[in-house]
Protein backbone atom coordinates (compact mmCIF):
# COMPACT_ATOMS: atom_id res chain seq x y z
CA UNK A 1 0.00 0.00 0.00
CA UNK A 2 0.70 3.46 -0.85
CA UNK A 3 0.96 6.27 2.22
CA UNK A 4 0.62 10.12 1.58
CA UNK A 5 2.47 11.44 4.87
CA UNK A 6 2.62 15.53 5.03
CA UNK A 7 6.15 17.13 5.69
CA UNK A 8 5.62 19.37 9.00
CA UNK A 9 6.06 22.82 7.45
CA UNK A 10 3.56 21.69 4.72
CA UNK A 11 0.49 21.27 7.66
CA UNK A 12 1.12 24.87 8.76
CA UNK A 13 -1.43 25.98 5.96
CA UNK A 14 -3.84 23.27 6.62
CA UNK A 15 -5.01 25.51 9.71
CA UNK A 16 -6.25 28.10 7.74
CA UNK A 17 -9.38 25.66 6.98
CA UNK A 18 -12.63 26.36 7.32
CA UNK A 19 -14.12 23.08 6.77
CA UNK A 20 -13.23 19.37 6.37
CA UNK A 21 -13.63 20.02 2.91
CA UNK A 22 -11.14 23.16 2.31
CA UNK A 23 -8.66 21.02 4.74
CA UNK A 24 -9.14 18.08 1.75
CA UNK A 25 -8.33 20.06 -1.04
CA UNK A 26 -5.08 22.10 0.61
CA UNK A 27 -4.18 18.36 1.24
CA UNK A 28 -4.47 17.13 -2.12
CA UNK A 29 -3.16 20.16 -3.43
CA UNK A 30 0.60 19.74 -1.28
CA UNK A 31 0.40 16.45 -2.24
CA UNK A 32 -0.53 16.59 -6.25
CA UNK A 33 -2.79 13.42 -5.59
CA UNK A 34 -6.22 13.54 -7.81
CA UNK A 35 -9.58 12.77 -6.41
CA UNK A 36 -9.14 9.33 -8.07
CA UNK A 37 -5.58 8.78 -6.48
CA UNK A 38 -6.74 9.60 -3.26
CA UNK A 39 -9.88 7.03 -4.00
CA UNK A 40 -8.01 4.50 -4.30
CA UNK A 41 -5.82 4.77 -1.18
CA UNK A 42 -8.68 5.11 0.76
CA UNK A 43 -10.45 2.25 -0.74
CA UNK A 44 -13.64 3.97 -2.24
CA UNK A 45 -14.51 4.15 -5.97
CA UNK A 46 -12.96 7.15 -7.71
CA UNK A 47 -15.57 9.06 -7.75
CA UNK A 48 -16.47 9.52 -3.71
CA UNK A 49 -13.80 11.68 -2.86
CA UNK A 50 -14.81 13.74 -5.59
CA UNK A 51 -18.47 14.27 -4.37
CA UNK A 52 -16.97 15.08 -0.89
CA UNK A 53 -15.05 17.64 -1.78
CA UNK A 54 -18.31 19.20 -4.23
CA UNK A 55 -20.66 18.61 -1.64
CA UNK A 56 -22.55 15.90 -3.40
CA UNK A 57 -21.92 13.82 -0.95
CA UNK A 58 -21.39 13.98 3.15
CA UNK A 59 -19.12 11.75 5.43
CA UNK A 60 -20.29 9.23 7.06
CA UNK A 61 -19.00 6.95 10.46
CA UNK A 62 -17.38 5.09 7.94
CA UNK A 63 -16.29 6.83 5.74
CA UNK A 64 -14.37 9.43 8.29
CA UNK A 65 -12.50 6.97 9.55
CA UNK A 66 -11.15 5.69 5.66
CA UNK A 67 -10.20 9.27 4.87
CA UNK A 68 -8.78 9.36 8.24
CA UNK A 69 -6.53 7.08 7.66
CA UNK A 70 -5.58 7.51 4.34
CA UNK A 71 -4.47 11.11 5.65
CA UNK A 72 -1.91 9.78 7.54
CA UNK A 73 -1.93 12.86 9.34
CA UNK A 74 0.21 13.71 12.33
CA UNK A 75 -1.59 14.01 15.78
CA UNK A 76 -2.64 17.29 15.66
CA UNK A 77 -4.06 17.87 11.94
CA UNK A 78 -5.21 14.60 12.68
CA UNK A 79 -7.02 16.07 15.38
CA UNK A 80 -7.85 19.55 13.66
CA UNK A 81 -9.38 16.99 10.94
CA UNK A 82 -11.94 15.23 13.01
CA UNK A 83 -13.28 18.69 14.41
CA UNK A 84 -13.42 19.61 11.50
CA UNK A 85 -16.11 17.05 10.74
CA UNK A 86 -17.11 16.78 14.00
CA UNK A 87 -18.33 20.93 12.90
CA UNK A 88 -20.04 20.06 10.10
CA UNK A 89 -21.13 16.42 10.64
CA UNK A 90 -22.74 16.70 14.19
CA UNK A 91 -24.31 13.45 14.27
CA UNK A 92 -20.96 11.65 13.89
CA UNK A 93 -20.16 12.80 17.11
CA UNK A 94 -22.78 13.91 19.15
CA UNK A 95 -20.86 13.25 22.52
CA UNK A 96 -18.80 16.08 21.57
CA UNK A 97 -20.10 19.88 22.40
CA UNK A 98 -20.51 22.88 19.72
CA UNK A 99 -18.51 24.92 22.29
CA UNK A 100 -15.91 22.39 23.01
CA UNK A 101 -15.29 21.43 18.83
CA UNK A 102 -15.05 25.25 18.47
CA UNK A 103 -12.52 25.90 21.35
CA UNK A 104 -10.66 23.20 20.03
CA UNK A 105 -10.48 24.04 16.84
CA UNK A 106 -9.28 27.62 17.58
CA UNK A 107 -6.76 26.36 19.86
CA UNK A 108 -5.05 24.29 17.25
CA UNK A 109 -5.22 26.93 14.88
CA UNK A 110 -2.98 29.35 17.27
CA UNK A 111 -0.70 26.66 17.60
CA UNK A 112 2.29 25.32 15.53
CA UNK A 113 2.06 22.03 14.37
CA UNK A 114 4.46 19.06 15.56
CA UNK A 115 5.36 15.89 13.86
CA UNK A 116 6.12 14.71 16.95
CA UNK A 117 3.46 11.98 18.44
CA UNK A 118 1.25 13.29 21.10
CA UNK A 119 3.35 15.61 23.13
CA UNK A 120 1.58 16.97 26.62
CA UNK A 121 2.41 20.66 27.29
CA UNK A 122 6.22 22.18 27.38
CA UNK A 123 5.03 23.01 31.28
CA UNK A 124 2.53 21.54 32.18
CA UNK A 125 0.41 22.40 35.16
CA UNK A 126 2.49 21.61 38.15
CA UNK A 127 -0.64 19.89 39.54
CA UNK A 128 -0.54 16.89 36.74
CA UNK A 129 3.26 16.41 37.02
CA UNK A 130 2.13 15.75 40.69
CA UNK A 131 -0.83 13.85 39.91
CA UNK A 132 0.94 11.04 37.32
CA UNK A 133 3.00 9.66 40.29
CA UNK A 134 0.05 8.47 41.18
CA UNK A 135 -0.48 5.15 39.35
CA UNK A 136 -4.23 5.51 39.50
CA UNK A 137 -4.06 8.60 37.31
CA UNK A 138 -3.45 7.06 34.29
CA UNK A 139 -5.97 3.79 35.06
CA UNK A 140 -8.61 6.67 35.78
CA UNK A 141 -7.81 8.70 32.57
CA UNK A 142 -7.61 5.37 30.36
CA UNK A 143 -11.30 3.98 31.88
CA UNK A 144 -12.61 7.52 30.37
CA UNK A 145 -12.36 5.67 27.15
CA UNK A 146 -12.53 6.91 23.83
CA UNK A 147 -12.48 10.98 23.55
CA UNK A 148 -15.54 11.25 21.81
CA UNK A 149 -18.00 9.05 24.11
CA UNK A 150 -16.20 9.39 26.97
CA UNK A 151 -17.47 7.93 30.46
CA UNK A 152 -19.89 8.25 33.37
CA UNK A 153 -18.72 7.83 37.30
CA UNK A 154 -19.98 4.57 37.14
CA UNK A 155 -18.61 2.88 33.95
CA UNK A 156 -14.98 4.91 35.44
CA UNK A 157 -15.49 2.89 38.53
CA UNK A 158 -16.03 -0.37 37.07
CA UNK A 159 -13.80 -0.57 34.31
CA UNK A 160 -10.68 0.75 36.94
CA UNK A 161 -11.61 -1.30 39.23
CA UNK A 162 -10.40 1.18 41.94
CA UNK A 163 -12.83 1.90 44.73
CA UNK A 164 -15.26 4.47 44.37
CA UNK A 165 -13.96 6.26 47.25
CA UNK A 166 -10.39 6.85 45.02
CA UNK A 167 -12.27 7.54 42.04
CA UNK A 168 -13.94 10.38 43.89
CA UNK A 169 -11.20 11.88 45.36
CA UNK A 170 -8.76 11.95 41.89
CA UNK A 171 -11.32 12.86 39.14
CA UNK A 172 -11.82 16.44 40.65
CA UNK A 173 -8.23 16.71 40.39
CA UNK A 174 -7.60 15.61 37.66
CA UNK A 175 -10.64 18.06 36.28
CA UNK A 176 -9.25 20.61 37.56
CA UNK A 177 -5.69 20.24 36.22
CA UNK A 178 -7.58 20.04 32.87
CA UNK A 179 -6.84 16.15 32.34
CA UNK A 180 -10.14 15.57 31.66
CA UNK A 181 -13.39 17.36 31.25
CA UNK A 182 -16.60 17.43 32.77
CA UNK A 183 -19.96 17.57 30.59
CA UNK A 184 -22.92 16.48 31.47
CA UNK A 185 -21.89 14.22 34.12
CA UNK A 186 -19.15 12.26 31.85
CA UNK A 187 -15.34 12.64 31.81
CA UNK A 188 -13.64 13.17 28.73
CA UNK A 189 -9.86 12.99 27.79
CA UNK A 190 -9.02 15.23 25.00
CA UNK A 191 -7.06 12.41 23.49
CA UNK A 192 -6.51 9.04 23.00
CA UNK A 193 -2.74 9.05 24.57
CA UNK A 194 -0.88 11.17 27.50
CA UNK A 195 2.64 11.47 26.22
CA UNK A 196 5.05 11.83 29.55
CA UNK A 197 8.11 13.70 28.38
CA UNK A 198 11.18 11.36 30.07
CA UNK A 199 13.21 14.63 30.40
CA UNK A 200 10.46 17.39 31.39
CA UNK A 201 8.57 15.23 33.54
CA UNK A 202 11.10 12.82 34.82
CA UNK A 203 9.96 11.81 37.97
CA UNK A 204 6.87 11.59 37.07
CA UNK A 205 7.20 9.01 33.93
CA UNK A 206 9.63 6.75 36.27
CA UNK A 207 6.87 6.79 38.47
CA UNK A 208 4.07 5.11 36.47
CA UNK A 209 6.94 2.97 34.65
CA UNK A 210 8.75 1.68 37.83
CA UNK A 211 4.32 0.66 39.54
CA UNK A 212 3.82 -0.94 35.85
CA UNK A 213 7.00 -3.08 35.89
CA UNK A 214 6.57 -4.05 39.41
CA UNK A 215 2.93 -5.01 38.88
CA UNK A 216 3.51 -6.80 35.66
CA UNK A 217 6.35 -8.93 37.90
CA UNK A 218 4.20 -9.98 40.54
CA UNK A 219 1.50 -10.94 38.16
CA UNK A 220 3.88 -12.91 35.74
CA UNK A 221 4.92 -15.17 39.17
CA UNK A 222 1.66 -15.00 41.23
CA UNK A 223 -0.93 -16.05 38.97
CA UNK A 224 -1.42 -18.96 36.14
CA UNK A 225 -1.24 -16.41 33.03
CA UNK A 226 -5.04 -16.47 31.22
CA UNK A 227 -5.55 -16.88 27.71
CA UNK A 228 -6.04 -13.11 27.39
CA UNK A 229 -2.89 -12.03 28.67
CA UNK A 230 0.79 -11.83 27.44
CA UNK A 231 4.62 -11.16 28.92
CA UNK A 232 6.89 -11.62 26.60
CA UNK A 233 10.38 -10.50 26.53
CA UNK A 234 13.47 -10.86 24.06
CA UNK A 235 16.99 -10.59 23.24
CA UNK A 236 18.64 -10.20 20.39
CA UNK A 237 21.48 -8.67 18.21
CA UNK A 238 21.49 -5.52 16.30
CA UNK A 239 23.19 -2.53 15.25
CA UNK A 240 23.33 0.07 17.23
CA UNK A 241 22.81 2.52 14.09
CA UNK A 242 19.58 0.70 13.47
CA UNK A 243 18.23 1.21 17.17
CA UNK A 244 16.73 5.02 16.57
CA UNK A 245 14.91 3.37 13.70
CA UNK A 246 13.83 0.70 15.53
CA UNK A 247 11.98 2.30 18.50
CA UNK A 248 10.50 4.96 16.18
CA UNK A 249 8.37 1.99 13.98
CA UNK A 250 7.72 0.12 17.19
CA UNK A 251 6.27 3.37 18.89
CA UNK A 252 4.49 3.66 15.57
CA UNK A 253 2.77 0.84 15.46
CA UNK A 254 2.05 0.37 18.88
CA UNK A 255 0.11 3.54 19.41
CA UNK A 256 -1.59 3.02 16.08
CA UNK A 257 -2.75 -0.76 17.65
CA UNK A 258 -3.87 0.95 20.58
CA UNK A 259 -5.99 3.72 18.53
CA UNK A 260 -7.43 1.04 16.43
CA UNK A 261 -8.50 -1.49 19.07
CA UNK A 262 -10.24 1.28 21.78
CA UNK A 263 -13.59 0.63 22.46
CA UNK A 264 -16.35 3.11 23.43
CA UNK A 265 -18.22 0.36 24.90
CA UNK A 266 -15.27 -1.07 27.25
CA UNK A 267 -15.77 -2.56 30.04
CA UNK A 268 -12.03 -2.81 31.75
CA UNK A 269 -8.88 -1.08 31.64
CA UNK A 270 -5.36 -3.00 30.59
CA UNK A 271 -1.94 -2.23 31.37
CA UNK A 272 0.49 -2.77 28.61
CA UNK A 273 4.86 -2.65 29.20
CA UNK A 274 6.84 -2.43 26.76
CA UNK A 275 10.50 -1.12 27.10
CA UNK A 276 13.88 -1.04 24.24
CA UNK A 277 17.34 -0.82 26.29
CA UNK A 278 20.36 -1.90 26.04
Amino acid sequence: MVVFRLDIEDLQELRLADDYRSFLRIYLKFKSLSGGAFARQAGFVRQFPSDVLSGKRRLTLRSFVAFDNALNLPPMARKFFKYLVANEEKDLFPDLGHQHILTVLSDLRAQTWQSSHRKTQTKPPPEASILFRNPSTLVLISATGTPEKGASLQEIVSRSRLSTAEVNTLLPKLVHAKILRLENDRYFADDFHVFLNANAQKEAFSAVFNASSKLAAEKVVSTKIEADEMFFTSFFCIDRSKLPALKEELRKTLLQFVDNSMSSDADCVVRFLAALHL
